[in-house]
């Protein structure tokens, strides 16, 4: 029987709908990528881009030659990336789906990226997003993560996005406790003359090696 559970909040499909979203990834995923995957043969390493929104990120994954997937929970976002894609004559595939239930086989991906999309749910449903994540992760696999952070205090950029909690880093540490954690970062930014900070946890993690593999 098809799982009903669900985590994607629908106001999100309006946002997608009325919002001009950025063109370019964060300078954070693009230091990471280059970090780790530069130097691989980029076609055999695959990306799922969760919560691809409307393709940013995936555009500069693809464009480095990697291969990619992306998906939203938003109808409209998940077009706007193929366009975005057959525009630019690029190769991506993108799904509307769930985090909770993703239809991908076991160890599928190499590598998860999640640009601010897991903060989005309810905090209950997250151990169970994780957990989907580390089923398509490859052992070994990376899952990299942008969370907002407790302490940000221009949260009017938040309003009207579903669900949103800002992060203390012992909440962190205690959503990844079944990942390896390699790193866990912290940038600031400031806005209106520095009257307002806006603060964000960068966390690279791995599944371990050994997982999902079977035991002699």
């Amino acid at each position: 029987m098809k799982s009903t559970e669900k985590s994607w909040n629908s106001s999100w499909e309006k946002i997608f709908q009325k919002q001009n979203w950025g063109r370019y990834p964060p300078e954070e995923l693009i230091r990471f990528v280059a970090r780790n995957f530069y130097s691989k043969k980029r076609s055999n390493v695959k990306f799922l881009d969760l919560g691809c929104g409307p393709g940013a990120c995936s555009w500069y994954i693809a464009r480095e030659g990697f291969s990619v997937a992306g998906i939203d929970g938003s109808k409209t976002a998940i077009n706007q990336a193929r366009l975005l894609f057959k525009k630019e004559k690029i190769n991506g595939v993108f799904h509307v789906m769930d985090f909770v239930k993703l239809d991908f086989q076991d160890q599928s991906f190499d590598v998860v990226i999640d640009i601010n999309a897991i903060q989005h749910n309810p905090i209950e449903k997250i151990p169970t997003i994780l957990d989907e994540i580390k089923r398509i992760l490859k052992p070994g696999g990376i899952l990299f993560s942008i969370i907002v952070g407790d302490g940000t205090t221009n949260k009017r950029l938040f309003d009207k996005k579903g669900f949103i909690h800002f992060y203390k880093i012992n909440e962190i540490k205690k959503m990844f406790k079944g990942f390896e954690i390699i790193s866990i970062e912290k940038s600031m930014r400031t806005e209106n003359n520095r009257k307002e900070k806006i603060i964000h946890w960068i966390i690279t993690s791995k599944k371990s090696e050994y997982s999902n593999q079977k035991k002699d």
